[in-house]
């Protein structure tokens, strides 16, 4: 398994929704824990926004997803909230480029999927 370096005070890491829309107010709170330990946040494009019951369309939280991936200053990525929508995205993403950018993926519930399917395919 690839093992990411571990984060430290002054990384930036990126908050995203690649399953489902976040909560405004959850996500600043979110926001405050992680600038607290010291980190800078990034947060995606598409992170707030909604369309239906689903955060955005596939392609633009695919996109929120991949940016954060491929992003060198990028040292961390958290996903601010699970829900269906995750395994929507699982095929069409990049897992070669995620293989060659290796960084801490952290996130819950339906998220478990995106990370098992990076596990089995990028190790």
């Amino acid at each position: 398994m690839i093992k990411p370096r571990a984060l430290q005070e002054g990384d930036r890491v990126a908050v995203i929704a690649p399953a489902g829309p976040a909560d405004e107010e959850k996500l600043k709170q979110g926001i405050v824990v992680l600038e607290n330990m010291g980190l800078e946040v990034n947060i995606g494009r598409h992170v707030l926004d909604v369309e239906d019951r689903l955060a955005v369309a596939d392609e633009k939280r695919l996109a929120d997803l991949h940016e954060a991936f491929f992003d060198p200053t990028i040292h961390g990525i958290f996903c601010a909230v699970g829900g269906f929508g995750t395994a929507r995205i699982a095929p069409m993403i990049d897992y070669a480029r995620i293989n060659r950018n290796p960084k801490i993926f952290w996130g819950y519930s339906d998220i478990t999927y995106l990370l098992n399917a990076i596990k089995n395919i990028v190790t």
